[in-house]
């Protein structure tokens, strides 16, 4: 061989940097990843004595996940439940890497599993479209609008002023949701993209309208949205953020439309490697981003009214009185404080605030602040705010009144057992606890403000009438 002959061959097995790393990357896959689009037959995956993870991608040999706010310590052991349509199939794993992949609301961590046996993947079966292939965009349209209006009827009653919420469905829904979305389904684009475009569309008219009449908060109806698009277009990861994270060149955003009171959302799609995307699937993350545009402002109403309901909450009692005469007394409300242990506190209240994370009790109105009691609400199970102290032994149950009920209906049961059911203007999970106010204004009660801690679990029996 001559040494030209021997320069070129050498020559020939120089790879780049960056393709020497792509391409030893590809060699360690032994097995193919598949991405959630193409698990048709996943429901879930979650870690055994852990959170519920998100699934990045899938193969024989490990997967890649998400966890909201846990980490994952490489070289660890962990158990990851893979549910499917009929069967769970629990795999112990190896954690090869961990690390940042989104900071904000909370730290998400990125986790690459190796299973301790192969996963046989079932075969590769058409997708189960949730609303059949008949699946007619116009008519989950036609129930989104419905639902909006019925919204905007119920939130009227949240606050004494509903002009805030005049004009909602018109200004926010229908405009920006309805006729663009709409709109997006005539285009060349969406056409070239057959039934495809539009049965998925449809899906989003259908998830965000049930969310609505189910009353659903915010982050559940995202986590709705963003399943059904990765279930649609075979992407590594999708979030909404208002912030740009460090995704590098895989990734791509689009822009969600908001108020101008509002702050800038980001719709982030990560792809794997070499993707070759379809036209419609940009068309249809590009609809996608609408629909979250929409979300986000029936949350932003349903905060302001909530706001509103809390202030009107907080104000004393209607048949509160002084019990001097010797001069004007502040207005305060009765109350029967109920602790975790059973013992109960009978006194006034003045100016409930929640955020103090304490209520004080007064044995009289005009108490000296010496004989006042500070309970912290770590010790409550709830605060009765009565009528009298006598509990209403002249009330006898029937009935209800027809008195209007705002809010949602809401059944509680606590740890010990016991029940309250009524109505709630501000119900959230976060907070030290709510108000429940009685679907019958003939008790004792005029509202019960529950600890979240005292809380076994919460229903809500379906839309008020």
């Amino acid at each position: 061989m001559s040494p030209q002959q021997a320069t070129l061959r050498s020559l020939r097995l120089v790879i780049p940097p960056h393709r020497a790393e792509h391409q030893s990357e590809r060699d360690r896959r032994v097995h193919h990843r598949c991405m959630l689009a193409e698990l048709p037959w996943l429901r879930e995956v979650r870690l055994k004595y852990g959170p519920r993870a998100v699934l990045i991608d899938l193969s024989g040999g490990g997967a890649q996940l998400e966890t909201a706010g846990y980490r994952l310590n490489p070289g660890s052991i962990v158990v990851v439940e893979i549910n499917g349509n009929q069967d769970e199939s629990p795999i112990p794993s190896r954690v090869i890497r961990c690390q940042i992949a989104g900071l904000a609301p909370q730290p998400i961590y990125r986790s690459a599993l190796q299973f301790k046996r192969i996963l046989a993947l079932p075969a590769s079966a058409a997708c189960h479209h949730p609303l059949g292939a008949d699946a007619n965009p116009a008519r989950e349209h036609a129930r989104l609008l419905h639902a909006l209006r019925r919204l905007d009827a119920a939130r009227s009653c949240w606050s004494a002023d509903a002009s805030p919420m005049v004009g909602f469905v018109g200004a926010a829904a229908e405009v920006e949701a309805m006729s663009g979305v709409l709109a997006m389904i005539e285009t060349p684009a969406a056409r070239r993209a057959g039934p495809a475009f539009t049965r998925e569309v449809a899906a989003l008219f259908n998830i965000v309208a049930r969310a609505i009449e189910k009353d659903t908060p915010e982050d559940v109806t995202v986590a709705c949205l963003v399943d059904r698009l990765r279930r649609t277009v075979p992407v590594r990861a999708i979030r909404v953020t208002e912030s740009l994270p460090a995704s590098g060149g895989d990734a791509i955003y689009f822009d969600v439309p908001v108020s101008a009171d509002q702050p800038s959302a980001k719709l982030v799609v990560e792809f794997p490697r070499d993707f070759r995307s379809e036209e419609w699937q940009f068309q249809y993350l590009k609809t996608a981003a609408h629909f979250l545009a929409l979300v986000r402002e029936i949350a932003e109403k349903r905060h302001a009214a909530e706001q509103a309901a809390i202030e009107e909450e907080l104000r004393p009692a209607e048949e509160t009185t002084a019990a001097s005469t010797d001069g004007p007394i502040s207005p305060t409300s009765r109350v029967v404080v109920r602790y975790l242990d059973g013992r109960l506190l009978k006194g006034y209240v003045p100016h409930f605030v929640p955020d103090r994370g304490a209520v004080e009790v007064w044995p009289s109105p005009d108490a000296p602040s010496t004989s006042r009691v500070t309970v912290p609400f770590g010790q409550l199970k709830a605060i009765f705010f009565v009528r009298d102290f006598d509990g209403g032994a002249s009330y006898q149950s029937g009935k209800p009144s027809k008195a209007k009920v705002c809010g949602r209906r809401v059944a509680v049961t606590f740890l010990d057992g016991e029940e309250l059911a009524g109505a709630t203007l501000n119900y959230q999970t976060a907070g030290p606890g709510f108000f429940v106010h009685p679907l019958d204004d003939r008790t004792n009660n005029t509202r019960v403000y529950v600890l979240t801690q005292s809380i076994r679990h919460v229903k809500f029996p379906g839309l008020n009438p």
